[in-house]
């Protein structure tokens, strides 16, 4: 967190913040005119960082927005029980709903993609057979060729799967409203709140992942104390200095083992895509491991990876 994203938070909680929302409730015209001085940045970037939108669309929907906000209607359903920014993002979410239903567009297809395909490549495929430099487009190219190659129900429920990393276009769109009875709207709230689910868990992934580097820096400038108190044999301080870096390998090593090693790359739930598709979770397992064998089957990609 940066001390900028501090201060915000701790603005977020003082009184005279809290404050400025109650005057808003109260649908106060130079509080609102004030919040908006505050927030206006955050409701124009909102749908570029998060929906990709264009600039000039982010534009129309800051009107939109505007226009539902400024009477102060919507403040009343803040009541404090989760923080200012979370609610807030909450509905600036349902709004951009409600704009694309109102202008009748899919931004589905548009949806930000947080993770890298490395990642999913990496979890298919050991390494790369030749150290040979090859085009990283080249290998992202053939490898979503090679999705696309896959029969209908194997390359909605891969992508489904990681959708973290990758995203529907609109042949998926049509499949899922011609064969799974969905609506774009259906498609657009399930993926935009899966992808919420799981970039919160990739958060707390990242989280453990920086617990661990620093423990791992702690140990290290731990020994390279050890190693200049062990130069003087009488020190009072080097069995406290052996006992602390014991300690912290104990809980290194506590970490590192419940470090499930699935979780390096992130996937959504079976039983989430199989409630929304309205088939069992062993089910989406089952096609889920048959589109993974024909992709590692790829005598394409087995030319670039080893198996």
């Amino acid at each position: 967190m940066t001390h900028g994203q501090k201060e915000e938070i701790l603005f977020e909680e003082s009184k005279e913040f809290l404050e400025l929302i109650d005057q808003c409730k109260k649908q106060n015209s130079d509080a609102l005119e004030r919040f908006f001085e505050l927030y206006s940045i955050d409701i124009y970037n909102f749908p570029i960082k998060v929906f990709q939108f264009s600039e000039e669309e982010a534009g129309d929907f800051f009107l939109f927005a505007f226009e539902r906000l400024r009477d102060g209607k919507r403040f009343k359903t803040f009541r404090g029980e989760s923080s200012f920014k979370t609610w807030f993002y909450s509905v600036l979410r349902n709004l951009v709903m409600d704009w694309i239903r109102a202008n009748k567009k899919s931004k589905v297809l548009q949806f930000y993609h947080y993770g890298s395909l490395t990642d999913v490549e990496n979890e298919i495929f050991d390494e790369l057979k030749s150290e040979d430099q090859i085009e990283l487009n080249q290998i992202k190219n053939l490898f979503y060729q090679t999705i696309d190659s896959l029969d209908e129900e194997s390359r909605i429920i891969f992508k489904l799967v990681y959708i973290f990393y990758l995203n529907l276009d609109e042949r998926d769109i049509q499949i899922l409203k011609d064969k799974y009875h969905k609506s774009g709207y259906e498609i657009f709230k399930f993926v935009l709140e899966t992808k919420e689910y799981l970039v919160n868990k990739n958060l707390k992934l990242n989280q453990k992942k920086e617990r661990l580097y620093r423990l791992y820096l702690n140990l290290v400038k731990l020994k390279e104390k050890e190693k200049e108190l062990k130069r003087f044999s009488q020190s009072p301080f080097l069995e406290e200095l052996q006992n602390k870096i014991n300690q912290k390998t104990i809980n290194r090593n506590k970490m590192i083992q419940h470090q499930n090693p699935e979780t390096i790359v992130i996937k959504t739930p079976f039983d989430k895509i199989g409630t929304f598709l309205g088939i069992s979770a062993p089910t989406v397992s089952s096609i889920y491991r048959k589109a993974l064998k024909k992709i590692k089957n790829s005598q394409e990609l087995k030319k670039i990876f080893t198996e």
